[in-house]
């Protein structure tokens, strides 16, 4: 079973559907408000916990020269979050890098989207996000659910876009609806 890597607020409503809101939240203390926020959305969507928010801020905490950025769509009535991307990004050398935030040592990134229309706005705030950079870009997602929507949608987006296997973590299922709980003590 392999998983897969992607090496490569303005309101927006359809009618008869509920309105909704995108966002960019920039830096560690940008995000951490809104914990419970992500945490509902992983929990109904069954988010590895390796690939949550409360994990991966301990990544950010330890690789500072990294700038967390987050990709929100939220409904603009509620402001539930309806979708999340949790990513970080630094320059290096003159070019920009853009990864999953955990990148190198989190066992599951997740773009994490309610339904397809959320997928596609996601994944084109991204996509606006990185192509208003000037200086030369490239975005490196790994452990990627191979099915994910949004990283579909990158990958036909993006200019040299490659979706492919990526297996680099040993992965074990402990069943149809597995519990961190039953396995921790």
């Amino acid at each position: 079973d392999f998983e897969a890597r992607l090496v490569a607020s303005k309101p927006a409503r359809r009618r008869g559907s509920e309105p909704h809101r995108t966002e960019t939240l920039v830096g560690r203390q940008a995000i951490e408000g809104s914990i419970a926020d992500f945490g509902s959305l992983h929990t109904e969507l069954s988010v590895p916990i390796t690939a949550r928010l409360r994990w991966l801020l301990t990544w950010a905490q330890i690789h500072d020269e990294w700038t967390p950025t987050t990709f929100v769509v939220r409904n603009a009535r509620s402001t539930a979050v309806l979708g999340a991307a949790l990513m970080a990004e630094r320059s290096v050398d003159g070019r920009r890098e853009f990864v999953a935030l955990g990148h190198g040592t989190s066992a599951s990134t997740r773009l994490a989207a309610r339904d397809p229309r959320v997928a596609r706005q996601l994944a084109k705030l991204i996509v606006d996000h990185v192509r208003a950079v000037d200086d030369p870009w490239t975005l490196h997602l790994q452990q990627l659910d191979p099915e994910d929507p949004v990283a579909r949608l990158l990958a036909q987006q993006l200019p040299n876009a490659e979706l492919a296997p990526d297996q680099w973590v040993p992965k074990v299922v402990f069943g149809a609806q597995p519990d961190i709980n039953d396995h921790l003590s």
